[in-house]
């Protein structure tokens, strides 16, 4: 499901609905379109934050795929946890969930087009994905460089030079603390990521603790 702030019931929905796939509809295929639920279920949103209504909007876009839906959540979970820990700034922290929650997002379409979900093809295909839900979201409240910023970090989720701001860095450290576990990395490599790419506290600390380093 896809709302705005002004979430409006039914009628609104099929509208939102389609004004998304209008915006979508050059990056992918019928198949991926419909994948987006034509029923709506008649839940109001309007007392949902930002990150929450973009977190439901992640999970039916990924509708089926539960594997990249948790994914995505724990990333999520792990990222909004490292910047409260760093206190990094209150905008700072809406742009790192964000971003967090719709990090892979241009995975499906990487699928159709490439047959595969190479990291660059990722931050390649991503951006555009992200752009169009935000704004579907957030309608005219929506922000040119809040939307910006959200898409550069998805645009450069998997590049680990030039990282600038503190958003930046917690996405790629939250986003290997969920790999490395998942893809089963051995002690070895993990020590190594650990001393080249991470530079928080909070990171290292919730790395250390994970894997007992």
């Amino acid at each position: 499901m896809f709302f705005t702030g002004d979430y409006a019931g039914d009628c609104a929905y099929s509208e939102m609905r389609l004004s998304l796939k209008a915006k979508l509809s050059n990056h992918l295929s019928v198949a991926v379109l419909q994948a987006v639920p034509a029923v709506c279920r008649g839940i109001n949103m309007n007392d949902l934050n930002l990150t929450d209504k973009v977190i439901n909007s992640m999970i039916e876009y990924n509708r089926g795929d539960a594997r990249r839906i948790q994914h995505a959540m724990k990333v999520y979970e792990f990222a909004a946890l490292m910047g409260r820990m760093e206190g990094i700034s209150e905008k700072e922290q809406q742009v790192l969930e964000i971003a967090a929650v719709l990090h892979d997002i241009g995975i499906h379409i990487c699928e159709q087009k490439y047959g595969n979900c190479d990291g660059r093809n990722q931050e390649l295909e991503g951006p555009a994905v992200a752009k169009a839900i935000l704004e579907n979201i957030m309608g005219s409240e929506a922000d040119e460089a809040f939307v910006g910023r959200v898409c550069y970090l998805i645009g450069h989720h998997h590049t680990y030079t030039g990282v600038t701001g503190m958003d930046y860095q917690l996405l790629i450290e939250a986003d290997f603390l969920v790999n490395a576990f998942e893809d089963g990395l051995p002690e070895e490599n993990i020590r190594n990521v650990r001393a080249n790419l991470f530079k928080s506290e909070a990171g290292k600390k919730l790395l250390d603790e994970i894997f007992a380093l």
